[in-house]
């Protein structure tokens, strides 16, 4: 940069104080490249590529490894979500570079990570290519989908983007008695599950291993499973799955597990906790587990099908038994089974108790490694709006994820911890 402190002001119709600080970006950036479990600046990235292209020269001239490592960082998502143009944004930010005479470019380099960034694109890259030769006709899905009463008119629209034929099943799981359409043109599945024995409310928990003993039992699972609550916009953003899924529609993700919840849960130990974690999974917990809200993930099939059958006959015959030694003070029947699986499912996958959140895991790729609170002046703050909403890359996406994302209410996951005025499902 040619000045010790720089920033761009973004003068927005409805404010002109959002700024992104260059310092910023480049410890963001340094920290991201450096492995260390921090969050990759993609809100800053996609706000500059977004900057008209005279207001883009300017920067270019004035702060230029700010764009370059934008274009590089952009181009890595790109591998995943849109993988015909991602050459091109490598291409832009690389021409920019050449522009300079070497002594410049080597001071650019000494500052910022650039050749870290290029590194890490053409792993990914190959990484990448090999993944998707490895699926040559695509990967399969199947969604799960415990479902009470609620209007699922979000998923029918959401699966006319997210479903393949051939390569896509929607198992509904139906908790309420319901005979639900779903409306949808892939092979669905519904399955009444009846929740009348001794234990109580089991919410999602019921559902989802029922399901999981099924696929166990009978080696039967796609390449990934997504697992949802049929309110599962009161819990997550639709955007968020979004990527997902269009990254699992490129054949370009190579996850084992991944919460796309929008909230972390608080984490808390009780005697009662560890007594439910050793009688499902026969062990002692070793540290105090903790994940995301409200239990909507994503599953590869190994990684599924790895605990076998029994771990998950276990969790659900569990449900209906008595409360073990150290739970005395629960109530019978209120569901304290299903509220610790909710904090468990990683560890079920036989991922560590201790979860790391999405932007500080950095096993997972740069698509799900947006940041969870808020560090920067930009108008999307923590929702990451300018990255969710760009990243994609397909028209008419806005439209339609705008119109659900319009029916549907944030209630913070007080449906699924058991605070919500519905019926028990």
């Amino acid at each position: 940069a040619r000045y010790f402190a720089y920033s761009l002001r973004l003068d927005l119709p409805t404010s002109n104080h959002h700024t992104i600080r260059a310092s910023d970006f480049q410890m963001k950036a340094v920290d991201f490249y450096g492995g260390l479990p921090t969050a990759a600046p993609l809100e800053e990235a996609f706000w500059v590529l977004a900057l008209p292209e005279a207001f883009q020269e300017t920067v270019v001239k004035e702060c230029p490894a700010l764009v370059i490592l934008s274009y590089i960082l952009v181009a890595e998502t790109k591998l995943f979500l849109d993988p015909g143009r991602s050459v091109e944004y490598l291409h832009i930010g690389l021409s920019i570079l050449q522009r300079f005479e070497k002594r410049l470019v080597d001071l650019l380099a000494e500052s910022w990570p650039i050749q870290a960034a290029l590194s890490r694109f053409h792993k990914t890259q190959v990484s990448v290519s090999q993944l998707q030769d490895a699926h040559p006709t695509g990967m399969s899905v199947d969604f799960v989908v415990a479902h009470c009463h609620e209007d699922i008119s979000w998923l029918r629209t959401a699966l006319l983007h997210w479903a393949r034929p051939g390569l896509s099943r929607l198992f509904v799981y139906e908790k309420c008695g319901e005979k639900v359409d779903a409306e949808v043109a892939i092979p669905t599945i519904l399955i009444q599950v009846d929740d009348s024995a001794t234990g109580g409310r089991k919410d999602e928990c019921s559902a989802y291993l029922t399901h999981l003993v099924h696929a166990a039992e009978n080696q039967d699972a796609a390449s990934y499973t997504l697992f949802l609550q049929a309110d599962a916009l009161h819990h997550a953003q639709l955007e968020l799955m979004h990527l997902v899924m269009r990254s699992v529609m490129h054949r370009t993700l190579d996850v084992p597990f991944v919460y796309l919840s929008r909230a972390t849960i608080v984490a808390s130990a009780s005697p009662c906790r560890r007594a439910i974690f050793e009688q499902v999974l026969q062990r002692r917990s070793s540290e105090t587990a903790r994940g995301y809200c409200c239990a909507q993930f994503l599953v590869r099939r190994d990684v599924l099908l790895q605990p076998g059958a029994g771990v998950w006959r276990r969790a659900l015959a569990a449900m209906d038994e008595p409360l073990p030694q150290g739970c005395e003070h629960i109530r019978p029947g209120a569901g304290m089974h299903c509220l610790v699986y909710e904090t468990l499912w990683h560890a079920f996958f036989g991922l560590s108790e201790r979860s790391s959140p999405r932007a500080q895991d950095v096993t997972l790729p740069v698509l799900l490694r947006m940041p969870e609170s808020d560090g920067s002046d930009l108008p999307g703050g923590a929702n990451s709006t300018m990255y969710l909403e760009n990243a994609a890359g397909e028209d008419g996406d806005a439209e339609w994820i705008g119109s659900v994302n319009s029916e549907a209410t944030d209630v913070a996951g007080a449906h699924s911890i058991g605070y919500s005025t519905l019926p028990s499902r």
